[in-house]
């Protein structure tokens, strides 16, 4: 197959809230699509790093506590189920609504574990320690910052030229994630400055860049 799927799909198949039907065609999919394969695993570890995280981080905003009852009240479709629903709109499904966070979520208990970490400081030779690292960038963190920020600007671009098309509370659920995912990816850089080869975080910061490009692409597409 030359298509990819839909990053929807794709968090519905980890979730396991696909219809037997939908399922198949996706598992299929995944079966022989080295990307999309890829892609459900990142999530999955994603998702059990969330689960690994402390309960008490949490995105500020008195929006979370909206967030958190929605993934509460989340309920398994069984296999095979028929919904009786008309399908949501996009920025009201429980994925769009909770991704931002379960990636601050991560992302701060990832963090977290890595700055109370004793340091490991060995002083060069000859030179005086001076108490302080000089924060350095690996080739792997810029070409990825690099790469990202290029096609997330121009997601924004679109994002604002089309907004005035949108529901009103499209747009505030795409600017409130957008803020989650953007502090998630401050954490990560700061900490990747003192540590540019931790793969830990390397994988999760471009976790958080692919959550942010679908959020974007998900609010422009919805218009185009």
């Amino acid at each position: 197959m030359t298509n990819h799927l839909r990053d929807e799909e794709l968090h519905d198949l980890v979730d396991g809230v696909l219809p037997e039907a939908e399922r198949q065609m996706v598992d299929a999919h995944v079966a022989c699509c080295v990307e999309c394969s890829e892609r459900v695993e990142q999530l999955r570890r994603l998702l059990a790093m969330a689960r690994a995280a402390p309960r008490g981080v949490a995105p500020p905003g008195d929006w979370w506590p909206a967030i958190r009852t929605t993934i509460g009240q989340r309920k398994i479709v069984p296999i095979g189920a028929v919904p009786s629903q008309p399908p949501r709109p996009w920025w009201t499904r429980p994925w769009a609504m909770a991704a931002a966070a379960v990636l601050l979520v991560a992302a701060s208990a990832t963090v977290t574990a890595i700055v109370v970490r004793p340091p490991e400081r060995v002083p060069m030779a000859g030179v005086p320690d001076s108490g302080f690292s000089v924060p350095s960038v690996s080739p792997r963190l810029a070409t990825m910052t690099a790469n990202y920020e290029g096609l997330t600007r121009q997601l924004l671009t679109d994002f604002e030229s089309r907004r005035g098309a949108l529901p009103p509370e499209a747009v505030t659920q795409v600017e409130q994630n957008l803020r989650v995912i953007d502090m998630a990816i401050s954490e990560i850089v700061t900490v990747l400055q003192a540590e540019p080869d931790n793969d830990v975080l390397l994988e999760l910061l471009d976790t958080s860049y692919r959550q942010k490009v679908a959020v974007l692409e998900h609010a422009t597409e919805s218009v185009s």
